[in-house]
């Protein structure tokens, strides 16, 4: 364990049933940035020094990983950072750069998209096994979303110019770790539209009936039955 019981306890109530919560300020450690791209990356985890023996022992418990021989594992581990936060602790702000991918190995992630001045909406929590920061590192691109954690957190992180470089480099344990990281994302991308679909359920909200762009609740039902 990463953390003791004591501080794996979680520090507030996430918002449920659709309801917004007020963005944390001071609790979160941070301000609200508006959600304005090109943000310098501030780290405000701990990295533990861990020998790469320990890190391929947590991979082959995730199923993240499970594709991987425990060579590959240990190839992969070389790149992989282990970091710890409290419960509180903003790991990343919308529109900070896209500096890691998140891997959580004890504790809850929580995703929340700003729908207001300081007014944030949940949109997903990260248990353990899951990740995130995929987005960001497959495009290059900033953090649409503010990440916090939800109790103490431990995390498997990997720099993400170091993840694209691998993948670009074509190694078959690269191709079959990016297999693993296709099915997450596809997961993580189904779960986020539901919650959409909840949100305008939550806030009676409808798309503009002159705007064609926009997908009804009822068609985004119908994308997600669609095999």
């Amino acid at each position: 364990m990463i953390f003791g019981d004591k501080k794996n306890k979680r520090v507030h109530t996430r918002p449920t049933d659709g309801k917004t919560s007020p963005g944390r300020g001071a609790v979160d450690g941070a301000t609200d940035p508006g959600g304005d791209a090109g943000m310098p990356f501030v780290d405000r985890m701990e990295r533990l020094q861990r020998p790469a023996r320990d890190i391929v022992k947590l991979m082959a418990d995730l199923p993240l990983f499970e594709q991987l021989t425990e060579r590959e594992r240990a190839s992969l581990a070389e790149l992989a950072e282990l970091a710890r936060c409290p419960g509180g602790t903003v790991v990343f702000e919308s529109g900070e750069e896209g500096r890691y991918v998140y891997c959580v190995i004890q504790g809850t992630l929580e995703l929340r998209t700003r729908t207001g001045p300081g007014i944030f909406h949940e949109v997903r929590t990260i248990g353990v096994g899951q990740v995130t920061g995929l987005d960001a590192m497959l495009s290059g691109s900033p953090y649409h979303m503010k990440c916090v954690a939800l109790e103490g957190t431990a995390t498997l992180r990997f720099r993400s110019e170091q993840m694209r470089e691998l993948l670009a480099a074509g190694r078959p344990f690269a191709i079959k770790f990016f297999n693993s990281l296709c099915d997450e994302l596809g997961s993580q991308i189904r779960e986020a539209t539901l919650a959409v679909v909840r949100m305008l359920e939550a806030t009676s909200l409808r798309p503009r009936a002159d705007d064609d762009a926009l997908y009804s609740k009822d068609q985004i039902r119908d994308l997600l039955k669609a095999p």
